[in-house]
This record gives structure tokens, C-alpha cells and sequence, in this order.
């Protein structure tokens, strides 16, 4: 049966998608951004309201994913306040400035998760060779991958997603994300063999003030498109 993971980035969305079926939330913040490290508070209140697992992303700021002496020691920080927060498993990734993946931090990292199951996120959809950098990580005892295929979607990107599925053949679990919706989750999930999918299901809260001159609008889970894709879980 296909897992549904559910991106969430603050309370309303994450009490959407329990209340929906969600298999497993990553929780984060800052969406618009393609998400940051959320808050520890926001962890501890979702652990004391539900028993759906959840993936903290670590992410210290927006933009590229080679970070900075400085940045590492707050990434591991953030590891840890997010394990004591009570995160279930962890999203990460990082890059050297050539684009291949930190080996020697990514070693760093796992030394501080406690055990916990990783993810390595879509940093991968910039790394220079997918299936060198796929060994790499199932070498390293990572546990999963979201990626869309290097491409925008990963509808368009299916058939890398596809070589990567079939190359780790179930060492470790590569999970499609981008742009997935209930027209295309059931096509793409049989022509990558995927167990697993990673979607935002997310729509757009307008603002109801009459006058406000910068975007206060903002997204959260879409209780419709979540039963939808749960719908199709066992097709």
C-alpha cells in the first residue's frame, strides 16, 4: 500500500492532514521559501496532540545548500533541539560548493541524530551525478530520498526517479515529491515503482482585511486534495 507523507508548515496544516489519513508529516516552516526549520514548539505541540510520525526538516536559511562553518553548527543545534522537541525522524541535506553531496558533514549530522530515520531532501535534485550521489547515501545507512527527478515536478522527472527506485532496490526508499496531486499520483507511483510520495497538498488563505499593501495571504493543507490522494492509496 502507497504512504502518504504531507509537507506542513505550521499547526493548521499538520491538524489537517491527522485529521485526513496522513501516514507520516514533515513538518517545517517558511513553505514559500521551500521550507526552513520550523519551530520546536510547533514539534511539541503536534507530539502531544497526535501519534503520526513525524520528519522535522533542518534547514538554518532559504537558498543553496553548501553552508557555512558557522551554518553546520547551527544545523546540528537545530538537530538536536528538534530530536528533544520529540521529531520521529529527520530531513536533511547538504552540498559541497561543486555540487556533490558533503560527505564529511552529512557524516557529521547522522553521528547526531540519535538513531532516528533520515531523509535526505531535494538538495539531491542539484547534485551533479544522481547515482553516484544514490550510493553514496545508501552507503551512509540513509533511510530515504525525496527527490522529483532533478526537474521541476516529479512527473517530469519520473524517469530518474524511476533509474533511482530500481538502483536502490529497497536498501533505501526513494519517495518522488513535487508537483504531486490526485490526477497524476497513481500513474506515477506505477511507472517509478514508489511505495512512497511526499506532497504539500496545499491551498491559498486569502486575506479577508480590505486594504493591507503586502501579501498576508497564505497556504495550508487542503483537506480535499489529501482524502483524494488517500483515496487512491490501495488502487
Amino acid at each position: 500500500m502507497l504512504k502518504i507523507e504531507i509537507c506542513c508548515g505550521h499547526l493548521e496544516a499538520a491538524r489537517t492532514a491527522i485529521h485526513v489519513g496522513a501516514d507520516r508529516l514533515e513538518l517545517c516552516s517558511a513553505l514559500t521559501l521551500g521550507g526552513l526549520t520550523p519551530n520546536p514548539s510547533f514539534i511539541r505541540q503536534i507530539k502531544a496532540e497526535s501519534d503520526t510520525p513525524m520528519m522535522v526538516l533542518i534547514r538554518p536559511r532559504e537558498g543553496h545548500f553548501h553552508y557555512t562553518q558557522q551554518e553546520k553548527y547551527l544545523y546540528v543545534k537545530e538537530i538536536e533541539a528538534s530530536i528533544e522537541a520529540g521529531a520521529d525522524g529527520l530531513v536533511v541535506g547538504a552540498l559541497t560548493a561543486d555540487g556533490d553531496i558533503d560527505l564529511p558533514f552529512l557524516h557529521d549530522i547522522l553521528k547526531h541524530t540519535n538513531g532516528l530515520p533520515v531523509t535526505f531532501h531535494r538538495a539531491f535534485d542539484f547534485v551533479n551525478e544522481p547515482l553516484v550521489a544514490l550510493q553514496q547515501l545508501m552507503d551512509m545507512g540513509v533511510q530515504r530520498l525525496l527527490t522529483s527527478g532533478q526537474q521541476p515536478s516529479a512527473w517530469e522527472g519520473r524517469t530518474l526517479i524511476k533509474s533511482l527506485t530500481e538502483t536502490a532496490n529497497e536498501q533505501l526508499i526513494v519517495m518522488p515529491g513535487a508537483g504531486i496531486h490526485q490526477d497524476n499520483i497513481h500513474e506515477l507511483r506505477t511507472f517509478c515503482g514508489s511505495h512512497e510520495v511526499h506532497l504539500s497538498a496545499k491551498k491559498r488563505i486569502e486575506s479577508t482585511l480590505p486594504h493591507h499593501p503586502f501579501d498576508i495571504d497564505y497556504w495550508t493543507v487542503d483537506e480535499r486534495i489529501v482524502k483524494k490522494v488517500s483515496n487512491l492509496k490501495r488502487i
